[in-house]
């Protein structure tokens, strides 16, 4: 897995054909699946990959409305857990990206429940501007945040 941060130049390896994530929802990609989502400001994105079976999830959690339950910075963790139905948790691959210019810090939560079930925080973007979109790519579980 790899982490990057591009200012201003989309990386050309995730400009083929994406599945968008939007606002308070999450998609599960499979190992040919790049997962998107844009206007990542006060939001929290995450991302869970799993390298043995190729296969990713990305979550956008929306920074000024409450997001639906199972999306709630307590339950999102075990949420995406369940939708990627990994039975080796040890090994996922995790990065977190949003919260520019939020005082209501979910990654403060969600970085509890990774420590809880013993997932390693492979990344984060957290803070700073205030427009960006987070890319996954499930063929490797590269994660890119861009700002145009």
């Amino acid at each position: 897995m790899e982490f990057r941060i591009f200012n201003g130049v989309r990386p050309n390896r995730i400009s083929r054909g994406f599945r968008y994530v939007g606002d308070d929802d999450f998609l599960v990609g499979e190992e040919e699946d790049v997962l998107m989502t844009t206007g990542v400001g006060p939001c929290l994105v995450i991302t869970l990959y799993s390298p043995e079976l190729r296969k990713g999830v990305l979550a956008h959690i929306g920074g000024f409305s409450f997001s639906p339950a199972h999306l709630s910075p307590r339950r999102v963790i075990s949420t995406l857990l369940d939708a990627l139905s990994v039975k080796d948790i040890s090994r996922l691959q995790t990065t977190l990206s949003g919260e520019s210019f939020s005082t209501n810090r979910k990654s403060t939560l969600v970085k509890s429940d990774l420590k809880r079930n013993f997932i390693s925080l492979g990344g984060e973007d957290l803070g700073g501007k205030f427009y960006r979109q987070v890319w996954l790519d499930c063929n490797g579980g590269d994660v890119a945040v861009y700002y145009p």
